[in-house]
C-alpha cells in the first residue's frame, strides 16, 4: 500500500513528480487516480494512500514540524532494515513521535543520526546545510531526492557533537529547529533559500 503526504499551493503540488514516483508500483488507476487530484486540489496538506485501485484522500491541519522546536535523540525503530517506502500510519515511527518535539533517529548505539522521525536529518555547517549520510536504513525521500540533485552534500551527523540541526521534509520544506544559537540567523536564511526552490518545484499536469 503506498502511502505520501503532500503540499498543495496555487500553482500545484510541491514536488509533484517524486510524489508520483511512490504509486509507480501500483495500478495505471491509482496513476490516473494521483493526476486527478494533482489537477483540481486545493491548497492544502493532504495525505494519500492507495487502496483497491484507487486514491484515498485525507486533509492534515498543518505541518508537524515548525521551527525552533525542542528535539531529541533516540535509536531508530528501522535500524537494520535497508532503505524502504515510506509507510503508512500507524507503525514503528507513532512510537518515537512526541508532538511538539522533532526526534533524531540513530544507530542502535545512539552515536550517528540517521534521519528525524519526520524528515531528512540536517546539521548547518560552514554555512550550508549537510544531510545525514545514508549507510543506514531510512525512509527514501522525496524531499532528499530533489536537495541531492540539487547540490545538497551528505555527512556524517553525531548525535553527541553540539550542531545548528535541520529537519526537512516535502510538506514542511527545510526547517530550523533546536535550541538558537549563534548560526541560528544564517541557517534560517539558508533553509528560506532551499524553500524557495522547493516552492518552485509545485505543478498540475497539463
Amino acid at each position: 500500500m503506498s502511502y505520501t503526504l503532500v503540499r498543495v499551493v496555487e500553482a500545484g503540488v510541491v514536488l509533484r513528480e517524486g510524489h508520483r514516483a511512490r504509486f509507480a508500483s501500483e495500478s495505471p488507476d491509482v496513476l490516473h487516480a494521483f493526476d486527478r487530484f494533482c489537477l483540481v486540489a486545493a491548497p492544502g496538506i493532504y495525505a494519500l494512500r492507495a487502496i483497491d485501485g484507487a486514491i484515498e484522500t485525507t486533509p492534515r491541519e498543518r505541518s508537524a514540524i515548525t521551527e525552533g522546536m525542542p528535539i531529541g535523540f533516540v535509536p531508530s525503530p528501522f535500524f537494520g532494515v535497508g532503505d524502504f517506502a515510506k509507510p503508512a500510519p500507524p507503525g514503528p515511527y507513532d512510537e518515537v513521535r512526541v508532538d511538539g518535539i522533532c526526534t533524531f533517529l540513530t544507530d542502535d548505539e545512539g552515536r550517528e543520526v540517521i534521519e528525524a522521525c519526520r524528515g531528512i536529518a540536517l546539521a548547518f555547517r560552514d554555512g550550508a546545510f549537510v544531510r545525514a549520510a545514508s549507510r543506514f536504513a531510512r525512509v527514501i525521500s522525496v524531499v532528499e531526492e530533489f536537495l541531492v540533485r540539487d547540490g545538497l552534500r551528505a555527512a556524517t551527523l553525531e548525535a553527541q557533537v553540539p550542531e545548528c540541526w535541520g529537519v526537512a521534509n516535502a510538506v514542511a520544506g527545510v526547517v530550523v529547529v533546536g535550541p538558537s544559537g549563534k548560526l541560528s540567523a544564517s541557517a534560517r536564511h539558508a533553509a528560506n533559500v532551499w524553500n524557495a526552490r522547493i516552492l518552485a518545484s509545485a505543478s498540475r499536469p497539463q
